[in-house]
């Protein structure tokens, strides 16, 4: 009965911060990420019915599919909206708060449990991206509860544990393709530790089975939609190659400041885990340092990915292992060194996180002010090709170009092109003027298909094409037609 009454007053209190951090957002008013404008103009060309809306929803790695799957019940909300996201964000907010509260009073923290989960939500980028409507607290809680999972399932060997991180390493791949590596590098060490052990044949490979089987069938899914919409069940994937062919621009050249203090607080929890011989502890921590080793080694690409929300994940992972590790000397009715040691260490990481700049930073950095530029790029367009021809037809290529049409209202001259097809671009608009209006390829603007399927388009145009002028990170072309 305690336990049932402990859980109920756990949700209720989550059910509390989600309508706190949603005041707090009504308050600022709907200032969404641009990414979070994508996802909701995405979500609202699903919910037309229209082409562009089902191509997006499965058309790109970097715009994965569950982000828009989670938004379309909230959108579907009489007056929701604008709100979809910042109802999203803020549930994801609201999810980690109750995962760290659950953790701490399994792992007994009786008294100290408050400070700790205060802590956690203390991160300043923790109450932005609750209310910029981004993912990054969608990926930090399935982070969160992939670690916890895996800790729960090395210590007490319960099969709900076992799922909880098979589907958490499965939403991972369906929110942020950089968590891929990690996802998969997870995956084998939780089935290594797994053939470790002196267990029976029978319960290793079902266990095996549990935890790969989710992310294979999300993975075959994401196939077979790419496959009936886009007619290429590997279309989804066609933009890698450019991850080692792109520019050279990174958005975050260096790790944040509390990335680097995460990875010295996740290095001694392991080195301590190591010496008392804690295979969850240690596993734990080892999850920590891989994701910041992941995130390292995607920086090195210098193709301006979006690493935020995986740095952001790394430190509150670091906060749940120190927790773990004060709640393991409370348990042996010791003070401890460890203990306070790890209290200054979350206490240092808060501190910097609140004195570094990158630590409150956005990958999608001015979201409003881009996006009031991009309506004004479109307005500049529109009265140049209309001074050219009465009746223009603009494709306007990528994901980014979703919002700018959104924010027009009702259709126009622009349409949105997510799967760029030349051969049947003037079959399909004959009569119009043609225009094509290509995003400049940087961050994740390079890995649109308009890039990998025709690679010299944007510099050098192609056979039809008139170079029109260059917009604001727009590049404009005519599509010249014979007479008929």
């Amino acid at each position: 009965m305690r336990d049932n009454n402990t859980a109920r007053r756990q949700m209720y209190a989550a059910g509390i911060l989600f309508l706190l951090l949603l005041a707090w957002a009504l308050h600022r008013g709907p200032v969404l990420s641009a990414e979070a404008a994508v996802y909701d103009a995405i979500t609202r060309q699903l919910l037309n019915n229209t082409m562009a809306g089902r191509q997006a929803l499965a058309g790109s790695l970097w715009w994965p599919p569950l982000p828009v799957l989670l938004r379309v019940p909230c959108m579907l909300l009489p007056g929701a909206g604008a709100w979809s996201s910042i109802l999203v964000s803020c549930a994801a907010a609201a999810g980690i708060a109750l995962l760290f509260w659950r953790s701490l009073s399994r792992w007994g923290l009786r008294r100290a449990w408050p400070l700790w989960l205060a802590a956690a939500l203390a991160l300043p980028f923790f109450g932005a991206a609750a209310a910029d409507g981004s993912r990054r607290t969608i990926v930090m809680l399935l982070v969160l509860w992939s670690g916890g999972s895996l800790l729960d399932w090395t210590q007490t060997r319960r099969m709900r544990a076992l799922v909880y991180l098979a589907l958490a390493l499965a939403g991972l791949a369906g929110v942020d393709a950089a968590l891929w590596p990690w996802t998969m590098l997870v995956l084998i060490l939780a089935i290594a530790d797994l053939l470790l052990r002196a267990e029976p044949r029978a319960r290793k490979e079902g266990a095996a089975i549990v935890l790969v089987m989710p992310w294979l069938y999300g993975f075959g899914v994401w196939l077979l939609v790419n496959w009936l919409i886009m007619g290429d069940p590997l279309y989804f994937l066609r933009s890698l190659p450019l991850l080692t062919a792109g520019n050279d621009a990174t958005l975050l050249p260096d790790p944040p400041a509390h990335a680097i203090a995460a990875a010295v607080m996740m290095t001694g929890g392991f080195l301590l885990a190591v010496l008392d011989r804690r295979r969850g502890e240690l596993l734990l921590n080892a999850t920590g340092i891989i994701l910041l080793l992941t995130m390292l080694w995607l920086n090195g690409f210098g193709r301006g990915l979006p690493l935020q929300a995986g740095w952001d994940a790394a430190a509150m992972l670091a906060i749940l292992a120190m927790a773990h590790i004060a709640a393991r000397e409370a348990e042996t009715q010791k003070t401890g060194l460890r203990s306070i040691a790890a209290a200054l260490a979350v206490t240092a990481l808060l501190l910097i996180t609140w004195r570094d700049p990158a630590g409150q930073q956005d990958f999608f950095h001015g979201p409003q002010q881009d996006l009031n530029n991009g309506r004004l790029v479109l307005h500049t367009i529109e009265r140049h090709v209309r001074a050219r021809s009465q009746y223009p037809a603009v494709m306007l290529c990528g994901y980014e170009a979703l919002p700018l049409i959104a924010a027009r209202g009702t259709p126009d001259m622009f349409v949105p092109w997510i799967d760029p097809d030349l051969a049947r671009f003037a079959v399909d608009y004959h009569g119009h003027n043609l225009y094509l209006l290509i995003p400049h390829p940087e961050n994740t603007a390079q890995f649109e298909s308009i890039h990998w399927k025709y690679p010299g388009l944007f510099n050098y145009g192609t056979t039809g094409t008139l170079y029109e002028g260059d917009w604001h990170g727009w590049r404009l072309y005519e599509w010249l037609q014979p007479r008929r």
